[in-house]
């Protein structure tokens, strides 16, 4: 009798220590992934800090509380902290938490912000293996075409958002303003400025245009050079905003407006500037708020916009302020087969610093938000509170409280839906810009421009484009004055990046033989 009561607790201690041992994680930092198909064995809590640009959701606490009831439910115990960045500290806030190592999780950064940079300087994880093993459902939502164009010197060092081929800018217009004045539709860049000119002088407490913030490829010189088609300007990946080193059609010569000035960008400059004395232009570009803000505000006639679809909450909010209001778009992109280049790198990315405790467990959130139905609770908010479906592929928003902000952040082709409220035309221009068989392959597809044997080069260029380029690109200094200014400080540095951005292209290319 004792033998077999002594067989008794030897077998319960054994299948106690067993049961500890199946439920032991060996991965480290990664406590708060439970087990799907076994039943939820939450195991310890785990908060994810996603650091993102912009201003936050005003119902974003609910659909967080939300999202983490739903992952607890699903066997994962996670907390999300959001924090999110104003535009004009984005640049100068993310480097520092990179640069810093502070403990961020996931983080927003872009080929216009310092992606390249901080790839190149290692403060990425390579996500290549993470992805494999934890992320089969973030994988099956792109296409390969994709994830292999936005590999970082052949790492998936970030995770491309959307599936976008190119960069569309357009400006908003007040309707209501150019049908109030007798204009007609604004098709033309001179039509464009003769309505600036009209508000000005009709309609003196209107600011006639403000660019987007104060970042140069906004500004009316940037996209005036960047949607120039007969010339074919380009950024190189060296400057993604800056237009001192530049491309020219589908060729892989990188020329330096140092070197020598382009007649027609020279051009566009001395266009901006002189808009700018006129009055066109908002006189406080340089410290004013958001231009978006300020265009809900009913403080401007116009301002640069990074899309070619209205938004219709931006249109609600500015009706509320000023009752009849109406907007439309000066469209500057051709959709047209051929017309554009693509190398099929996005404008959007999300990264995991190295610095982050949690690599595994912000891949299986991120796989597990990859699902239809948890896509659409964070990307559109709750359904039927914020949103109801409009068929497969469309939403109908019913509140402006949780505006989509997922291009930040989760943007996946596959389960992604368009707001019920684009027209047919938008719907139309969105599928052709989404659709990679409508560009003209780039030369450069494929490459990455590897920073670190310039950093030094880099950092000191950063800091004279700050002091100049802006100013000039807004047209709110003189312009000769400033350049030469530019030049005397930049050349030297400018022309050793040139020269290694060249030598790594021509290696690249030569690889491609």
């Amino acid at each position: 009798m004792k033998l077999k009561k002594w067989l008794v607790v030897m077998l319960s201690v054994m299948l106690v220590v067993l049961a500890a041992c199946s439920n032991s994680n060996p991965s480290g930092g990664n406590e708060g992934g439970g087990d799907k198909e076994g039943g939820a064995d939450l195991g310890k809590e785990v908060t994810l800090k996603i650091m993102l640009p912009g201003d936050r959701p005003q119902d974003l606490d609910k659909i967080v509380a939300a999202a983490e009831q739903k992952m607890k439910e699903d066997g994962l115990n996670y907390k999300l902290n959001f924090v999110f960045v104003p535009w004009a500290d984005l640049a100068s806030k993310t480097q520092v938490t990179l640069t810093s190592g502070e403990e961020i999780d996931m983080i927003y950064d872009a080929p216009w912000l310092h992606i390249n940079q901080m790839t190149s300087e290692g403060y990425y994880t390579d996500l290549t293996d993470l992805i494999k093993e934890h992320g089969q459902n973030i994988l099956n939502a792109g296409s390969e075409l994709i994830f292999e164009a936005n590999k970082f010197n052949g790492k998936m060092t970030a995770i491309p958002l959307g599936s976008k081929n190119g960069h569309a800018n357009s400006i908003i217009i007040r309707k209501d303003i150019r049908e109030e004045l007798g204009l007609e539709e604004v098709k033309t860049h001179e039509q464009f400025i003769e309505f600036l000119r009209a508000v000005k002088e009709k309609k003196p407490e209107i600011i006639p245009y403000s660019a987007w913030g104060v970042s140069p490829d906004l500004s009316y010189a940037g996209i005036r050079i960047e949607n120039d088609y007969e010339a074919g300007f380009r950024v190189t990946p060296a400057f993604n905003r800056n237009f001192t080193l530049y491309l020219k059609g589908n060729d892989p010569t990188v020329y330096n407006l140092f070197d020598e000035m382009d007649p027609t960008i020279w051009s566009y400059i001395e266009l901006t500037r002189s808009m700018y004395q006129e009055g066109l232009i908002n006189p406080d570009i340089m410290s004013s708020p958001d231009s978006k803000v300020m265009l809900k505000s009913g403080e401007i006639a116009s301002m640069t916009y990074t899309d070619f679809s209205m938004q219709q909450n931006t249109l609600r909010e500015l009706q509320a302020n000023v009752p009849g209001a109406d907007l439309e778009i000066f469209e500057l992109y051709k959709f047209e087969k051929n017309a554009n280049t693509s190398d099929y790198k996005q404008n959007d990315y999300l990264a995991i610093p190295k610095a982050s405790k949690n690599p595994v467990d912000a891949i299986k959130f991120l796989n597990w938000a990859h699902e239809q139905d948890n896509y659409n609770l964070i990307s559109f908010g709750i359904e039927g509170e914020h949103w109801e479906a409009v068929g497969d592929t469309q939403y109908k928003p019913l509140k402006d409280s949780y505006p989509w902000f997922g291009w930040s952040f989760l943007w996946a082709p596959k389960y992604h839906k368009f707001s019920a409220e684009f027209s047919p035309e938008d719907l139309a221009k969105n599928e052709f810009y989404y659709t990679a068989e409508n560009f003209e392959k780039d030369v450069l597809t494929g490459f990455t421009f590897d920073t670190s044997p310039i950093a030094n080069e880099i950092a000191q260029f950063n800091s004279i484009d700050a002091k100049y380029y802006p100013l000039i690109m807004n047209g709110v200094v003189d312009p000769a004055e400033a350049w030469d200014k530019y030049k005397k400080e930049g050349e030297a540095v400018v022309k050793k990046i040139q020269n290694e951005l060249q030598a790594q292209i021509q290696t690249f290319l030569d690889g491609q033989k």
